[in-house]
């Protein structure tokens, strides 16, 4: 049967954030779990990315098989 759930994909989000290494941690963090309960509460399943190497930086991400730096989240 066909995989009928909706999928988010963060292409790019750009900006720099002037903060020290912690405080910078703290605010990336937060902004993320918005994009997740925003993805969440429009009926996605699942947030996926690529790119950079976010692995030390997000929780409860897993890795997204045949997609370089892909990480995908089960929402």
């Amino acid at each position: 049967e066909e995989d009928k759930r909706q999928i988010c994909s963060i292409y790019r989000i750009e900006g720099r954030l002037k903060q020290p290494p912690k405080q910078w941690l703290r605010v990336m963090r937060a902004e993320l779990k918005t994009i997740e309960d925003e993805a969440r509460n429009a009926g996605f399943a699942e947030l996926r990315m690529a790119g950079r190497d976010w692995s030390r930086i997000v929780t409860g991400y897993e890795p997204l098989p045949g997609v370089p730096n892909g990480l995908r989240k089960v929402l």
